[in-house]
């Protein structure tokens, strides 16, 4: 009785987590390379929302590890220039230190990102939930993050990819807003969404030649 309430509340986890993707007001921006970018309007900020969609061909698994290895981080985190894990608790849970480079004249950024991951034993399917906390000062070559959060859906499917959805929102801090920052936000998202495919394709050569190839016509 113990065992199939847990799976009804994990359930209910998932279902609660992946509730955003399937709410309406999204536009499409971008659809290149397998790669489907949306932005809507949120109440109260200035920021537009992010949403990025991709079929991967690896598992859910290497993409579990790839994201929750701070090591790996500055090769698909867009102009990561640095990042530390801050704290771990067990497999499913971490906070990480990261340091964001920015062009002139925008000041770099830093956060510390707390990530949970929570897995559905039956289907495979992974959802990361994650946003900014406080615990560590912004160092003092960066200007903190006003807000970060967001998640990762990630559905293992028939053919061997994996459908990952990624959902995203911030504000960048300090003053005002960087000039045309609604304008990038679609190119952000099709290069984490791209690096990361890179990054967790690795050891499929195959694969990550399509990805180089493509990204080069673009």
């Amino acid at each position: 009785m113990i065992g199939i309430l847990k799976r009804i509340a994990l359930a209910g986890l998932l279902t609660l987590a992946s509730s955003g993707w399937a709410e309406e007001g999204w536009q499409l921006k971008k659809d290149k390379h397998g790669i489907k970018v949306y932005t809507r309007p949120v109440e109260g900020s200035k920021v537009n929302e992010l949403k990025a969609t991709m079929r991967m061909r690896t598992t859910v698994d290497r993409l579990l590890a790839v994201y929750l290895d701070p090591a790996k981080a500055t090769a698909w985190v867009p102009s990561c220039q640095k990042a530390r894990l801050v704290e771990r608790k067990g497999d499913s849970s971490e906070s990480v230190y990261f340091m964001i480079n920015n062009p002139w004249p925008i000041s770099d950024r830093d956060y510390v990102l707390r990530s949970v991951v929570t897995r559905n034993p039956e289907t495979g399917e992974a959802v990361i939930e994650f946003n900014d906390v406080k615990d560590v000062p912004a160092e003092k070559c960066c200007v903190r993050m006003g807000m970060v959060k967001g998640s990762w859906h990630l559905v293992p499917e028939a053919d061997g990819q994996v459908m990952v959805t990624y959902l995203y929102h911030f504000h960048p801090g300090g003053g005002s807003l960087p000039p045309m920052l609604n304008f990038s936000l679609p190119i952000l998202a099709n290069a984490t969404m791209s690096q990361l495919n890179a990054v967790a394709t690795k050891e499929n050569p195959a694969e990550a030649d399509t990805v180089r190839r493509a990204e080069t016509k673009e």
